[in-house]
Order: structure tokens, then C-alpha cells, then sequence
């Protein structure tokens, strides 16, 4: 199985990091980053911009970790899970569909169409 565990090392070898990895981007490189991201993650990129940035914890529901996807660098915190911006590799716990809404499959049973009562 392939992860990717620092999603900066991947964009500076594809000539994508923009200088964000450094805290240092100009005006050109921030539009064309912020183009490459979901709209709900563009503040984030505007921040690595300025560099005041250093370690991003997304939370969310309950998941097998807490809710907790490590996307900065690397500083011992328990939050170890790479997240990739692409979604490509999601790792957390699947949302399970509710009973109230499983279909009561049931009631098909009940009748057959080669059945005949005649």
C-alpha cells in the first residue's frame, strides 16, 4: 500500500509547494495554491502563506484516533495520522449507515413472481 506521510515533500518534488513549506509566497504562487484546494481550505493556505503555521489538527466526528489527522510537520503530538488534501487516502473509521434507515427487505419476501395462487 502506498501513503504519503508529508504531503509538502510530495508538491516540492512536483514543483507545487509554492514556497509554503517555507512561509515565504508571493502574490502569483498564493492564487494559483489557494485554485488548488477545496474553497473550505483556502484560509489554511493563506496561513501557510504568512508562515504561521506549523501544526494542523483537523478534528471531526468520533474516528479510531480520536478525530485527530496530523498534517504539519512533525513534532511528537499524538495526532499521527497524514492526512493528503487530494482525499485520496483517507485512514479513519467509515460511517455506518443507521438501522432507521435500512430498508425493511423483509416485506419482498413475502411474495414471489413465479408464485401462483390461482
Amino acid at each position: 500500500m502506498f501513503e504519503i506521510h508529508d504531503d509538502i515533500e510530495v508538491l516540492k518534488r512536483m514543483g507545487m509547494a509554492c514556497g509554503l513549506e517555507v512561509g515565504k509566497c508571493s502574490p502569483e504562487d498564493l492564487k494559483m495554491a489557494r485554485s488548488l484546494v477545496p474553497k473550505a481550505l483556502e484560509p489554511y493556505v493563506t496561513e501557510m502563506a504568512q508562515g504561521s503555521i506549523s501544526n494542523v489538527y483537523i478534528t471531526g466526528g468520533s474516528s479510531a484516533n480520536g478525530g485527530r489527522y496530523h498534517t504539519g510537520s512533525e513534532s511528537g503530538a499524538d495526532g499521527t495520522l497524514a492526512s493528503s488534501s487530494s482525499g485520496s487516502h483517507y485512514s479513519g473509521s467509515r460511517v455506518q449507515t443507521p438501522v432507521s434507515y435500512m430498508g425493511d427487505e423483509d416485506d419482498d419476501d413475502d411474495y414471489e413472481e413465479n408464485d401462483d395462487e390461482d
